[in-house]
């Protein structure tokens, strides 16, 4: 795919999700003209790509899977391989010795760093945990949560951020922690 027919497939994207250029300049602060530039004749950041996949309901990986096909590595054999994906590019093994399990996050406090719905490589060897790791955590319905660590009055929490914030403590019933999350694949 080329730039031109890149920055008109975004505006596809963009059109078929209903959302108009002054929304996503508005809610993300990118200049209409460059929203436009990109939906012509230039290659647009990361961060669009991001939010055009939070606006349009489309996988991050497929955006950013034909963004690297539009640019200047085009040409390049392993990108054009019909099985190719961005996320492949990603999937880098740990030289830690630690037991990793990769786990799809139902739901995310901590957007958009790990996005809701990704898949994460978690170490289940947990030395100590620390304020502001990123931990995966299961829920009382088994549903798994990304959350970052916090510390109160010298007790550690996760803060869930769905519906009202909570902050529940680590030792609880309400939560059992599955792993520190050691890297971030996009799905």
């Amino acid at each position: 795919m080329k730039t031109e027919a890149f920055c008109s497939y975004l505006r596809d994207v963009r059109l078929s999700a209903g959302v108009t250029v002054s929304e996503l300049s508005k809610k993300y602060g990118w200049h209409r003209n460059t929203i436009g530039r990109y939906e012509k004749d230039r290659l647009c950041d990361i961060e669009y790509l991001y939010a055009l996949s939070k606006e349009g309901n489309i996988s991050l990986d497929s955006l950013l899977t034909e963004r690297l096909r539009a640019g200047m590595l085009n040409e390049v054999e392993e990108l054009r391989s019909p099985n190719f994906r961005f996320s492949q590019l990603l999937n880098i093994q740990s030289k830690n010795t630690g037991d990793f399990v990769r786990i799809k996050i139902d739901y995310s406090h901590c957007e958009p760093i790990i996005p809701t719905g990704c898949l994460v490589e978690v170490t289940t060897e947990l030395p100590e945990i620390k304020p502001k790791q990123y931990l995966v955590v299961k829920d009382e319905s088994n549903k798994m949560h990304a959350c970052m660590v916090m510390e109160k009055d010298k007790k550690l929490y996760v803060l869930f951020l769905k519906g009202m914030p909570e902050m529940v403590e680590l030792n609880s019933d309400k939560v059992k922690v599955i792993g520190k999350v050691s890297s971030i694949l996009l799905v």
